[in-house]
């Protein structure tokens, strides 16, 4: 499944993020590419040695962690160091899947890209993803995120004009398999539905009834 959350940073941050890009230094994004992407890859990003992208990546963790709808659909074990990324007229990023192992310390089971300026201020750069149905186009406001299944065929449009920034990651899931991270969303959104939408929220019955499943299958399925 593809998810689409919007505001997952609050504005202020995406403000500081894209105000920290101004003065920072930009490397070959060749660097992170996977071998079978490297010749397609034309892209920069923030170098992640410096002050910067540390500080960037701490208060991006931080804003992940306070967001209810990030955890409920990633169940989140393990999260990547977080790139920023930047495409200028000409630069894009061919087909491909992400790598499988990062840093040889983590399996990455979601993709995510955090969307930093506003799609008026450049044309093209999409990110593309390759579904079994059609290519499916995403260029988002700045603060939206689109998180998806890192085996997903997929690529960045080339920018024609203006710069395309956006924050770049990777999630390990403590539920691997998708088909039972998918049960596992389906059933914390309906638990969500009983806490907005009744009275009794936590004291209804059905809610008490949900809630024993979800906890029960995470139970089985959740890798600690």
């Amino acid at each position: 499944m593809i998810y689409v959350l919007p505001n997952i940073l609050p504005e202020g941050l995406i403000g500081k993020i894209r105000k920290l890009a101004e003065d920072a230094e930009f490397v070959d994004g060749m660097r992170t590419a996977g071998i079978g992407v490297a010749h397609s890859n034309r892209t920069e990003e923030m170098s992640a040695d410096s002050d910067v992208v540390r500080e960037i990546n701490q208060e991006v963790k931080a804003g992940l962690a306070r967001n209810n709808d990030f955890q409920i659909i990633t169940i989140p074990r393990q999260l990547s160091n977080f790139l920023v990324s930047r495409y200028t007229p000409g630069m894009t990023y061919g087909d491909h899947t992400d790598n499988a192992i990062l840093g040889g310390r983590m399996r990455s089971d979601m993709s995510m890209t955090i969307f930093l300026n506003d799609p008026k201020d450049y044309d093209g750069g999409e990110l593309v993803m390759n579904t079994d149905i059609r290519p499916e186009r995403y260029k988002l406001p700045p603060g939206h995120a689109v998180i998806y299944p890192t085996y997903f065929l997929h690529r960045v449009a080339p920018v024609t004009r203006g710069t395309r920034l956006a924050v770049v990651g990777w999630i390990q899931s403590m539920v691997r398999d998708p088909f039972r991270r998918q049960i596992l969303i389906d059933l914390a959104l309906s638990l969500n539905f009983f806490l907005q939408h009744t009275q009794e929220k936590f004291a209804h019955p059905e809610y008490v009834r949900l809630d024993k499943v979800y906890n029960n299958l995470k139970r089985q399925w959740v890798e600690m």
